[in-house]
């Protein structure tokens, strides 16, 4: 049975703001969306917010997983849509391979990997530059099953976002070699007549001598044996990355992948670097305040202004507005947008406590209408026409103006 159902994942919040634009863009861009299907639910593994909606086709569910890119640009949301997948095996006849191939792409080659991440996140991939054209790349994509990959394949395809000449097909390199059948053991004829072998003397068994090798030329030979093998030297080691940005790859970064990429000799072991260059790329972000590369999931996003930035930065400098009592706002340059209340509380929960209970105290102190006990130092209701005041937290009376 093919899927009618679409998965939105990378969303911030349930807030009402944010459910009606979705319903919006499902209205305005999804054909087909049956209306009240939109469901909302917290997804403790991402730390966002994901919704399901249903369609009344299959085509029509895929038609809008292939605007991912499209929504994301037009509408500056960091939604991404992408088929619900069934417990049962999809079968699309002559394509058993989930392996993409591409071929004469001519983007760069940070965009050409995030094209491949558009609908689906691949399992593995493989990017390296074409031996007769060094300008080109060609890239390996491996997805969880064949129904990602064909999605794929047709929207990279029809977009084009690879270059002009790109082709996108299914690659068989991976393929399981077939099965071999049991041989069938025939049963014996009814009237067939038994052969009898003659019974044969055991075979004499034979001692051969070994000729023997002196030991002070087997000592040689391993001693020269030990000295062929040495420890590379440690100009040839490779360095590690050291980022200085949160785009891309910076200058020096480029120069350690180049040098890294000439002293490598075996094609396993380029393919391995490679994989670890562009694994630590996209699982990993820079925070813009600390400076330091930490995993996508100690990150928080704001809803309002988008920004993102890692969660001990944030923790540390919720404690600091505390302590002061100051109001927090982001902590992004050139950006004085607040810190709403829920945000603060997906972040921690007891910070979120002790911020709301310093917003309600400089809120009682500015206000003039209630006073503070002074005993109990709880705020009582301000009344002007008594001269002395009892506490109903405490039972304290005191003269007020003491």
């Amino acid at each position: 049975m093919q899927s009618q159902s679409v998965f939105i994942s990378n969303i911030p919040d349930d807030s009402e703001q944010t459910q009606n634009n979705l319903r919006f863009i499902l209205n305005t861009r999804a054909p087909g969306y049956i209306p009240n299907s939109l469901k909302f639910k917290f997804s403790k593994r991402s730390n966002h917010f994901i919704a399901f909606a249903d369609f009344d086709s299959h085509e029509n569910a895929v038609a809008l997983t292939k605007q991912t890119l499209a929504i994301q640009t037009q509408n500056e949301v960091p939604y991404n849509f992408s088929l619900v997948k069934y417990k049962q095996p999809i079968s699309y006849g002559a394509y058993e391979n989930n392996v993409l191939y591409a071929k004469h792409i001519t983007v760069d080659e940070k965009q050409a990997i995030n094209s491949f991440h558009t609908l689906f996140y691949p399992i593995k991939i493989v990017c390296k530059p074409t031996a007769s054209d060094s300008s080109s790349w060609y890239i390996l994509s491996t997805y969880q099953t064949t129904e990602e990959a064909k999605q794929t394949k047709d929207y990279l395809n029809e977009s084009k976002v690879l270059g002009p000449m790109s082709s996108v097909y299914f690659s068989y390199t991976n393929s399981k070699p077939p099965q071999k059948q049991p041989q069938q053991i025939q049963p014996p004829q009814k009237h067939s007549q038994q052969v009898l072998s003659p019974i044969q003397p055991p075979k004499k068994k034979t001692l051969q001598i070994l000729p023997l090798t002196p030991i002070k030329p087997l000592k040689d030979t391993q001693r020269r044996n030990k000295h062929s093998f040495r420890k590379p030297r440690q100009q040839n080691e490779m360095k590690s990355l050291t980022r200085t940005n949160s785009e891309g790859f910076s200058e020096r970064d480029i120069k350690i992948i180049r040098n890294n990429l000439m002293k490598i000799k075996t094609e396993k072991k380029l393919e391995n670097y490679i994989l670890r260059v562009l694994n630590e790329n996209i699982r990993t972000k820079i925070c813009e305040l600390c400076q330091r590369r930490k995993p996508q999931k100690e990150f928080y996003q704001f809803h309002p202004c988008k920004h993102v930035l890692c969660l001990s930065c944030l923790i540390l400098n919720l404690n600091e507005s505390i302590k002061d009592k100051k109001i927090m706002k982001c902590l992004h340059k050139q950006c004085q947008s607040d810190i709403e209340l829920n945000e603060i509380k997906r972040i921690d929960l007891e910070l979120y406590q002790k911020y709301d209970s310093m917003l309600l105290n400089m809120y009682l102190e500015q206000s003039g209408d209630f006073v503070r006990c002074p005993q109990c130092q709880g705020y009582i209701p301000k009344n002007n026409t008594k001269s002395i005041m009892r506490c109903e937290l405490c039972g304290y009376l005191y003269l007020i103006g003491r």
